[in-house]
């Protein structure tokens, strides 16, 4: 769907493994030189593990494309439980057909019989088992009494053992120290750290055709803080992440876009709500969430067009800390400038009672605003941050110092990022309210702002009911449906409260 409007000529993050857009990163290219090492040495026995989505089969896969024309490879994604249908199970992969009603000695016979075929013609055989993790015990001893077969000079069968960490806690059972010691090479596959994600994002997005450069610095990072630096949890978001940018018209993919992407997936969560009073603002100002709420407009005279690089060059601070510092200024907090940037601002702004919230919006969301904004914008390669008031449907004031620059709708939208950053000042209330199941005069509040009253008995309790009216809220504004009070809900609530910050 948004392949033509990114320049993709395919999905750059699909899921299912594909040897083309292999990226090797310095964990994959050390594991792939243990596998390599294992097949050639011919040593018998290779263990690959890794958590869930690191990416083990398309490195397995790689491996066995990387062999010479003379290998022959069989291999069994998670194989039969049996060891007469693990060995019949070799035996059909390698292009044989099982003896009928044979037990598994006579199995293994006959598998020792292919393999010394193969051996005289000057070939090697390869047994690679995926998922490995589910072999009981019988299979996994099968297997070691496999490497018994060998000539007097070098083992018939290689095996390759692909597998989630759980493989290698068998393994370290006692029971299973004869099978364990007969591994002679293995290798944890571990997930990217940021730098390999930034990598391995541009590597995916060139291999299907696009801009390297069209998932923004601070996405990348909110790529790799949702997805824990695995893979298959990139592809997932950064799929979705380009699902929303598309829908939104936007022309690079921000941090926001990716944190809506990763929040709808269920790869990104709020704290628990469990703080003191003090603390709230301390803590929310940490807090980057996906806001696309529905918004209505006020009534201003549209600003004229500017020339959208005239925008980026004439109005936008190429400093993040100098950005920080004129909102704080707009807001009638004092920025120190030589407090060290913008974190030190928000720093500051929560001394004050208030929070920096970062979040994704759409441009009704932003006419809604009722306070000063951020917004980040990208052109022709420069990016800067632009502090915009007065945000109606046909554009915003753009302040730098003193100086206003009116510009429209039609010139931001192509520069837009889509990510925006806000002061505004948490409700004191302790300790919030979550989700269903807490109590507490917080959750009152919540009754209040939702106009949902209850019984004296359940005032005070997050109930089922609540939780489902606050989901119709959540849907009716555009957000994220949670059904739990995260903060940018709260936020919204707070919004709509006549005179609060």
């Amino acid at each position: 769907m948004y392949e033509a409007a990114y320049g993709l000529h395919g999905r750059a993050f699909a899921l299912p493994p594909d040897p083309g857009f292999l990226f090797l990163g310095r964990a994959h290219r050390e594991a792939l030189a243990h596998l390599v090492y294992g097949v050639r040495e011919r040593t018998g026995f290779v263990l690959l593990t890794g958590e869930v989505g690191t990416g083990k089969t398309l490195l397995a896969r790689a491996l066995l494309e990387r062999l010479p024309g003379d290998v022959d490879t069989a291999w069994l994604y998670r194989p039969a439980e049996s060891t007469e249908g693990f060995v019949a199970a070799v035996l059909r992969e390698l292009g044989e057909t099982p003896e009928p009603d044979a037990d598994a000695t006579a199995l293994v016979a006959q598998l020792n019989r292919r393999l010394l075929d193969a051996h005289a013609r000057g070939r090697t055989t390869v047994l690679l088992v995926d998922e490995a993790q589910t072999l009981p015990a019988a299979v996994l001893e099968q297997l070691r009494l496999l490497t018994n077969l060998e000539t007097r000079h070098e083992k018939l069968l290689q095996i390759l053992l692909v597998g989630q960490p759980e493989l290698a806690a068998t393994l370290a059972r006692t029971d299973m120290r004869q099978v364990a010691q007969r591994i002679t090479a293995r290798y944890h596959l571990r997930p990217f750290e940021r730098g390999e994600t930034r990598a391995y994002v541009r590597h995916r997005l060139s291999a299907a055709g696009g801009d390297p450069g069209l998932f923004t610095e601070g996405a990348v990072r909110a790529l790799h803080e949702a997805s824990g630096g695995i893979p298959r949890l990139i592809n997932v978001i950064a799929d979705r992440a380009l699902l929303g940018g598309y829908a939104r018209g936007r022309r690079r993919i921000g941090r926001g876009l990716v944190r809506q992407a990763a929040l709808e997936l269920g790869h990104e969560h709020d704290s628990a709500w469990q703080w003191p009073a003090a603390a709230i603002a301390t803590v929310l100002a940490s807090v980057a969430v996906v806001w696309p709420f529905l918004a209505h407009d006020r009534e201003h005279a549209p600003p004229r067009l500017e020339d959208p690089a005239k925008v980026v060059a004439t109005a936008a601070y190429t400093r993040a800390d100098d950005a920080v510092n004129a909102l704080l200024a707009r807001m009638g907090i004092a920025a120190d400038r030589g407090d060290g940037g913008g974190p030190a601002g928000c720093a500051r702004a929560r001394l004050a009672g208030y929070a920096c919230l970062h979040f994704a919006a759409d441009w009704p969301a932003l006419a809604r605003l009722r306070r000063p904004a951020l917004l980040e914008l990208h052109e022709e390669g420069r990016a800067g941050s632009v502090l915009a008031e007065g945000v109606t449907s046909a554009g915003a004031t753009l302040r730098r110092g003193n100086t206003t620059h009116p510009a429209s709708r039609t010139a931001l939208l192509p520069l837009w990022t889509g990510d925006a950053l806000v002061v505004w000042r948490p409700p004191g209330l302790t300790p919030l309210p979550a989700g269903p199941g807490d109590d507490g005069e917080s959750v009152r509040w919540l009754r209040g702002r939702l106009h949902t009253p209850a019984p004296p008995d359940l005032a005070t309790r997050f109930d089922p009911a609540l939780a489902a009216q606050l989901r119709d809220y959540q849907h009716q504004l555009g957000l994220p449906v949670t059904g739990r009070l995260d903060a940018v809900t709260l936020f919204y609530l707070r919004e709509t409260e006549s005179g609060e910050g």
